[in-house]
């Protein structure tokens, strides 16, 4: 989404291709919640867009809908932010950076926590860590596994990792490649987050921390 379109002097022959994070359409975004709370007004940046990339047919029908455009704007093209996670290439150059940045990690199992936020959006954007018992998370690891949290990025208020446990916590909510990272964890614990369906790509191991 990028809220800027609503306000640039766009030269009419300039053509707009949305290309969306989100791979499948699971949650309502958009004008898909059209008369509910955060439903974007009639003139809105997503109706800018000459084209919209989508990763199959079956989503054309959807996308139009939370864009609030015509079915034949959207090409089912496939994500492009896929094909590079999934190439060799790609992940070899994930692996090598994450190791650099993290060496303390080499040769243990990661965990990845990676929820979404709770609240209404960017605003009043938070999660419950009372919902963790640091204490225990940190003797279930044991001296073979690190525990990382990607947050949200509407996050702002960091994870509570007492000093003592910085052996074993990493916060990785800040690390630049969120996507790449994932080819380094053994595990991830989410929620309904849309890191869900990059990672069923690599067949790993999930676990569904859904408390509410």
């Amino acid at each position: 989404y990028f809220a800027s379109l609503g306000v640039l002097d766009i030269d009419p022959k300039t053509e707009i291709i949305q290309a969306w994070h989100a791979g499948v359409g699971f949650k309502s975004v958009g004008y898909a919640r059209f008369g509910n709370y955060g439903s974007p007004v009639l003139k809105n940046p997503h109706r800018y867009y000459d084209h919209a990339i989508v990763g199959s047919k079956n989503l054309i029908p959807v996308y139009a809908d939370v864009f609030g455009i015509e079915e034949s704007a959207i090409v089912p093209t496939g994500l492009p932010r896929i094909d590079h996670f999934l190439s060799e290439e790609g992940k070899s150059k994930a692996l090598r950076e994450f190791k650099a940045a993290y060496p303390q990690v080499e040769g243990k199992r990661l965990i990845l926590f990676g929820p979404t936020f709770r609240g209404r959006g960017m605003k009043d954007a938070y999660y419950d860590y009372s919902r963790i018992d640091f204490d225990a998370l940190y003797e279930f690891c044991g001296e073979d596994t690190v525990f990382g949290f990607r947050m949200h990025h509407f996050v702002t208020e960091p994870v509570p990792i007492k000093p003592e446990h910085k052996d074993r916590f990493i916060d990785l909510t800040h690390y630049h490649d969120g996507l790449g990272l994932l080819h380094s964890a053994d595990v991830l614990i989410s929620d309904y987050s849309s890191i869900i369906y990059e990672y069923s790509l690599l067949d790993r191991p999930m676990l569904f921390f859904a408390y509410d």
